[in-house]
């Protein structure tokens, strides 16, 4: 009996460190996710924003001319509501939004603890082809569009990564997530060059602080992605941890149940 029990703690350990590199490895989209972004229409002007709680929000500080009680209006689908921009970092490129009310149905993406070189990402947004496609911004706004790409380059320093991905104006305050949704960083600016144009976007590390000045409630996810080229190494890491809790484990059953016999 003892021994069966032993065998099922130590696979349920190695099982579950199997899924947890399994998860830190792949990129799927959620179509839940849809329902975080909305459109934010400024004047006549507009970009991305994607929810964190109940009515709060975040966009590019651009979309909103770096403009502080700035008034929005938020679109998705048959859901529209009023904003204000109640934050504003003109140096990262942050606007943070208090929306009057919330879609009964939504999704509030969590923000990443960091953001690594080489992870695989989704860009989600509304960039300007799918308004000339649908020709009007509330058909469009039920529909985002999610670009895959990778981080190819990180500045801790500046707040900054670049991403490998099709995005356009219009994804501009829009999420950057990973594997597990959640937000690594904000489509803020290009870069056109000779041979190519550059996306970078503003890092996770900076929307923290901007929503803890701001006052907006928000959650931070637990999930730590991996980049392709630490895929093998997070899993060594994983499974020894794994190894050492079986042991662990193993020991103290071992040695409780000595005591058990010499009672």
């Amino acid at each position: 009996m003892r021994k069966g029990l032993i065998l099922i703690l130590y696979l349920i350990l190695i099982l579950g460190n199997i899924g947890y590199v399994a998860k830190a490895e792949e990129l799927s989209y959620n179509e839940d996710w849809d329902y975080g972004v909305v459109v934010v229409l400024y004047g006549s002007q507009y970009g991305t924003g994607f929810w964190v709680s109940k009515n709060w929000l975040v966009t590019a500080g651009h979309v909103v001319n770096f403009k502080s009680y700035a008034k929005v209006q938020l679109i998705h689908g048959d859901f529209e509501t009023y904003g204000t921009v109640v934050y504003v970092d003109s140096v990262h490129d942050i606007a943070i939004i208090k929306a009057d009310s919330t879609p009964s149905r939504v999704y509030f993406f969590k923000i990443a603890p960091r953001i690594e070189k080489g992870i695989r990402v989704y860009a989600i947004g509304y960039p300007y082809e799918l308004y000339s496609l649908y020709g009007d911004v509330k058909s469009m706004s039920a529909n985002p569009r999610a670009a895959e790409g990778m981080i190819t380059w990180v500045d801790d320093l500046k707040n900054l990564a670049e991403i490998q991905a099709t995005i356009d104006q219009g994804n501009s305050g829009g999420p950057v997530v990973d594997s597990s949704g959640a937000v690594v960083g904000l489509v803020s600016f290009a870069i056109q060059g000779e041979v190519g144009t550059l996306y970078f976007v503003t890092t996770c590390e900076a929307i923290v602080v901007a929503l803890q000045k701001a006052g907006a409630k928000y959650q931070l996810s637990s999930f730590i992605s991996f980049s392709s080229s630490e895929g093998s190494s997070g899993a060594i890491l994983a499974g020894a941890l794994a190894g050492f809790l079986s042991a662990l484990i193993l020991f103290m059953i071992f040695r409780g149940g000595r005591r058990w016999v010499r009672r």
